[in-house]
C-alpha cells in the first residue's frame, strides 16, 4: 500500500508535529512519501531527519502549475491513497480531484472556520471560504479528537466517512534540551532565573487566547511578584498583544520569545505549561509538555479534557475566563506538591493512552479499510 501525504511545507504548529511524529513510525510499516509546496519549517525538519519528502517549489500561493505536478506524481508513482493536511493541501487536491481516481483523506487539525479568524479580513474570507469548499469534496476525514468528529458530523459531513484519531507522541524518544540556565542565557532571562516561569507556546492569533494569558498574568501579579510569564510563538497579533501588555503595565513581567525551534528546552525550563485557546482540537503542546512531566493548565475546549482531567492530571478553566486562569496559576504556585503530582499523573496518562504507536496503528487500520473497498 502506497500513501502520499500533502502539506504546505511551512507549518510550524500542531500539523507539523503530527505529521513529523506520524511519518517517522508510519514509514517503517507502509510505503509513503510527503509532498510540500514550499520549503519552510516543516519541510526543513522533515528533510533534516531523513523523512521521504519532495518539494514542489510553488512560486506563490497562486501558482497553479503544482496541480499538474501533483497529478503526475500520483499517477506515475501509483499511490493508493492521498492524505492531506491543511488548507493549502486541501484546496490544490480539490482542484486535482477530477484527474485522479484514488481515495482522498484530510486530517482536520483545527476548526477550519476559525483558522484565519481575526487575523486579516481578506485571508479570513478567501482562504476560509476556499477551504470550506474543498473540504466538502474529500472522501474521508480524520478529526484529531472525538469532539472534532462530532463537530464535522454536526456540520453535515457523513458520519461513516469521518474517523477520529487522537494525536500521539513518542514517549521513548530521547529528549535533547539545554538546561534552564542555558535557556535563560540564550533568551536574556537571567534576571528572572529565581522566579517561577509560567509559559505558553502558540501562534499569536486570536483563536489561541493570548489575551486571556496576558490578562490572567496581570491578575496573578497583583497577588505575587515572584512569577515571570513567557510567550513563545509568532503571528499577526503580536503588536496588539504587546499593546495589551503595555496597557496592563506588566512589561517587566512578561517576555515575548518569538518563534523558537528548540521547544524541548522551552518545556524543560517551565514551571507551568499552559493553553488558553478559545478553540482547539487536541493540541501537541500538551503532549509535548507531558513528556517533561510539566504541570499543566488549559482551557476546557475540544478534546483537551480527555488529556487534562481537572484536579487529576492538571487544571481546566472556562475558555475566555482570565480570572479562572489566574486562580489556577496561583493555586499551583502555592502548592508545589500538588503541582508535581499533576505532572506525574499527566505523564502516566499520556504515555498510556496517547502514544505514537496507537496513532500509527489507527492510521494503518483506516488506510486498510479504505483501500479494501
Amino acid at each position: 500500500m502506497k500513501v502520499l501525504h500533502i502539506i504546505s511545507g511551512g507549518d510550524s504548529g500542531g500539523a507539523k508535529s503530527h505529521l513529523i511524529t506520524l511519518s517517522k513510525e508510519l514509514r517503517k510499516q507502509i510505503d509513503m512519501k510527503i509532498l510540500c509546496f514550499f520549503a519552510g519549517d516543516f519541510y526543513n525538519e522533515a528533510k533534516k531527519i531523513g523523512l521521504p519528502v519532495e518539494l514542489l517549489n510553488q512560486k506563490s500561493r497562486y501558482d497553479l502549475s503544482v496541480i499538474k505536478k501533483i497529478i503526475k506524481i500520483i499517477k506515475d508513482e501509483k499511490y493508493d491513497i492521498v492524505h492531506c493536511h491543511g488548507s493549502r493541501a486541501n484546496w490544490f487536491i480539490f482542484l486535482a480531484k477530477p484527474f485522479i481516481k484514488v481515495p482522498l483523506i484530510t486530517t482536520v487539525h483545527s476548526d477550519y472556520k476559525k483558522d484565519f479568524e481575526g487575523v486579516n479580513l481578506y485571508r479570513y474570507l478567501v482562504y476560509t471560504g476556499l477551504n470550506r469548499l474543498a473540504l466538502r469534496f474529500f472522501d474521508y476525514y480524520i478529526g484529531v479528537s472525538p469532539e472534532f468528529k462530532k463537530m464535522l458530523v454536526n456540520r453535515g459531513f457523513v458520519e461513516n466517512k469521518v474517523f477520529s484519531i487522537y494525536n500521539g507522541v513518542d514517549f521513548d524518544e530521547k529528549l535533547d534540551c539545554i538546561d534552564r540556565k542555558s535557556f535563560a542565557q540564550k533568551h536574556d532571562l537571567i534576571e528572572h532565573m529565581d522566579k517561577k516561569w509560567v509559559g505558553i507556546i502558540a501562534r499569536l492569533d486570536p483563536v489561541k487566547g493570548l489575551d486571556v494569558f496576558i490578562k490572567g498574568a496581570a491578575e496573578v501579579l497583583k497577588a505575587r511578584q515572584d512569577v515571570h510569564f513567557l510567550i513563545a510563538g509568532a503571528g499577526g497579533q503580536k503588536d496588539e498583544l504587546e499593546k495589551l501588555v503595555n496597557t496592563l503595565d506588566i512589561n517587566n513581567n512578561i517576555t515575548f520569545l518569538g518563534h523558537i525551534k528548540d521547544v524541548n528546552s522551552f518545556y524543560n525550563a517551565l514551571d507551568i505549561n499552559n493553553i488558553t485557546s478559545y478553540s482547539e482540537s487536541f493540541t501537541y503542546v500538551l503532549l509535548e509538555g507531558a513528556r517533561f512531566k510539566k504541570t499543566t493548565i488549559s482551557s476546557a475546549v475540544g478534546g483537551i479534557p480527555e488529556l487534562i482531567k481537572n484536579e487529576e492530571t492538571g487544571l481546566l478553566f472556562e475558555k475566555g475566563n482570565y480570572n479562572q486562569f489566574a486562580g489556577c496559576v496561583l493555586k499551583l504556585l502555592s502548592d508545589k506538591e500538588t503541582a508535581v503530582k499533576y505532572g506525574e499523573n499527566l505523564y502516566i496518562h499520556a504515555k498510556t493512552n496517547f502514544s505514537v504507536e496507537n496513532m500509527v496503528k489507527q492510521h494503518i487500520d483506516i488506510y486498510e479499510k479504505i483501500n479494501g473497498k
